[in-house]
């Protein structure tokens, strides 16, 4: 017996997916994305703006499910390979460089 449920991939006839970010900076965010190379994104980088400054957030694709008859993926906050937030920038190392 094979488990017959259907995929993201399978479900996303328009190509399209809804992205749900469950933590990080984008916690409670979603958006529509397109199917790359008929599957969802493993991996995400998004950027935003810490104290005037750029930084990067990784998110990496979790659960994935259909909702309302569209797909969906829950992405989740990778700290470790993304850039420090301004909560948890070294204050210290500032302090030394004035």
């Amino acid at each position: 017996m094979s488990d017959s449920s259907p995929t993201v991939a399978d479900q996303g006839e328009s190509g399209q997916y809804v992205a749900e970010y469950t933590d990080g900076p984008l916690a409670g965010t979603t958006e529509h994305r397109y199917l790359s190379d008929g599957a969802p994104e493993a991996r995400i980088t998004q950027m935003g703006l810490v104290e005037g400054t750029d930084a990067l957030f990784q998110y990496i694709a979790g659960e994935q499910r259909e909702v309302n008859g569209q797909p969906l993926v829950l992405y989740s906050f990778d700290q470790g390979d993304s850039d420090p937030r301004g909560d948890q920038a070294d204050h210290d190392a500032e302090s030394h460089r004035l």
